[in-house]
């Protein structure tokens, strides 16, 4: 791939290129380097530096290896690398220039990329083996966020940086080292380390590397070990009699450093170790939380037996205690406004919990806790809450508003909606209607409704007639009501 700032722009789109324009102007990329597929640097926006970049495959493949929080949660592309690249095209006077807003349409002049310097490996090469040496002052280190790490390593010409190694000879590495090596190329693709310090999130990015790799130290001699099971910490869960759920880390088996980067790890006694995400949500929550019964059925549908597995976990409950049922809704149908233009607003009704249906609130869980029952939940019946705002959408109303409010204009679709769906509500819902409202329906709305009448008319005979009238008594004959159905209209003055 040619990399090129027209190239950048397609991929980046408008926002991000402005973003990214402005980070360079302003001296915040502070390296960059493209060794292809790797375009790699250090991006850095207020006190935090990013390691960013992108992995070029080709122009539809993609992949933005930043550590921000806009790339690790929607995967989409961020400034930081797209400055990293800017950074490496042109010096950052040059970016964003008079000059160059008038060549940006015009045809890219590309760069070429700076040559990579990589120790060459194969299956018949000469053996080696990497050593990695930690400060003798490790504690202090990660205290202050800045860890020195050695790379050395022995051959048959003896021991020596990982950088001395001719490039012209081709060596043999184990897995373990190839691994290592390969994460190394990724961090520093253009330079082979020979010392590099390292920020507390960048070692929390190395350390997967390094587990159970037979060579680390801490100086010369002390041994040091990276494990990759996860550290099993001890955690107490308590059932309220509220129905909240209390978890407290036992901090006896946690005395050391807690590492926090892409992974969390903690180092202690000469060893680094990873902590499942659920510890460590808790213990940099203090080592305790409290969780509310609206949070309750979530966690333990989803956290719960990963908390099981990876914490000696002591518990006054078990899942099986739990119980789930499905509650159906009462829906409350509000109406207000007049005979040209009506109001509506629904509501759905579990117990005493109300919910204004077509307003998205933080407290219209999904979960129901039953407050005479701790470990009883039941369920909100979305499907009927979704068919119950059908039905008015159906019947012509639109919206919602902020307030949840839906609205049907004209006075022939309110006339249709009390002569069809109106009386089927009224049956099967709460309905109430504003004051005014229900004074101009009593008065100007009458509802015709059939009557039937059966007269017996001898030994296995009767007479069945069929009349349409109104509350009022006013009569109408079966011609004016056919003629009013085939015609399609609910209604005549």
């Amino acid at each position: 791939m040619e990399l090129t700032e027209k190239f950048l722009a397609q991929i980046a789109g408008w926002e991000a290129m402005k973003q990214a324009r402005a980070l360079v102007q302003s001296g915040a990329v502070l390296s960059s380097n493209w060794t292809p597929p790797l375009l790699r640097g250090v991006a850095q926006q207020g006190e935090i530096s990013y390691r960013a970049g992108l992995v070029i495959k080709s122009s539809v493949d993609i992949e933005n290896v930043c550590h921000c929080r806009q790339s690790r949660e929607s995967g989409t592309m961020c400034a930081h690398s797209i400055a990293v690249g800017l950074h490496f095209l042109k010096p950052p006077a040059e970016v964003n220039s008079p000059q160059q807003k008038q060549n940006d349409n015009s045809s890219p002049k590309s760069f070429p990329a700076k040559p990579s310097r990589r120790i060459q490996r194969e299956e018949g090469g000469e053996p080696a083996e990497l050593f990695v040496i930690f400060p003798p002052n490790l504690s202090q280190a990660l205290d202050r966020g800045k860890i020195m790490v050695c790379f050395e390593v022995k051959w048959n010409r003896g021991r020596t940086l990982l950088n001395a190694l001719p490039l012209s000879t081709a060596f043999k590495f184990s897995p373990a080292d190839e691994m290592l090596l390969v994460r190394l190329e990724t961090i520093s693709p253009a330079e082979i380390p020979a010392m590099s310090l390292f920020t507390s999130e960048q070692l929390a990015e190395l350390l997967p590397a390094l587990s159970n790799h037979p060579r680390l130290t801490i100086g010369k001699s002390e041994a040091l070990r990276v494990l990759h099971e996860p550290l099993r910490l001890k955690l107490r869960a308590k059932l309220e009699s509220s129905g909240e759920i209390s978890l407290a880390l036992n901090k006896e088996n946690v005395s050391g450093k807690i590492i926090s980067g892409a992974s969390v790890w903690i180092y202690q006694q000469g060893i680094f170790q990873p902590l499942s995400k659920s510890a460590a949500e808790i213990l940099s929550a203090g080592g305790s939380v409290n969780l509310p019964r609206n949070r309750v059925p979530q966690f333990l549908s989803q956290d719960w037996t990963a908390l099981q597995n990876s914490c000696e976990v002591e518990a006054n409950f078990a899942l099986e205690d739990f119980s789930l049922a499905p509650q159906p809704p009462e829906f409350l149908l509000h109406l207000a406004g007049g005979l040209a233009q009506l109001h509506a607003q629904l509501q759905c009704g579990y117990g005493s919990r109300i919910m204004t249906m077509g307003v998205t609130s933080s407290d219209e869980a999904l979960w129901i806790p039953d407050p005479k029952n701790p470990t009883r939940y039941s369920t909100r019946d979305l499907a009927a809450e979704q068919n119950a705002l059908g039905r008015l959408l159906r019947s012509g109303f639109s919206g919602p508003d902020a307030q949840g409010r839906y609205q049907l204009l004209g006075q022939n679709a309110v006339l249709n909606f009390f002569a069809r769906e109106f009386p089927r509500l009224q049956k099967e819902w709460k309905v109430t209607l504003e004051e005014r409202l229900q004074h101009s329906t009593t008065k100007n709305l009458e509802w015709v409704e059939p009557q039937f009448q059966v007269t017996s008319s001898g030994v296995q005979w009767f007479d069945l007639n069929v009349s349409f009238a109104s509350h009022s008594g006013e009569r109408f004959s079966p011609a004016e009501i056919q003629r009013l159905v085939l015609s399609g209209q609910s209604h005549t003055r």
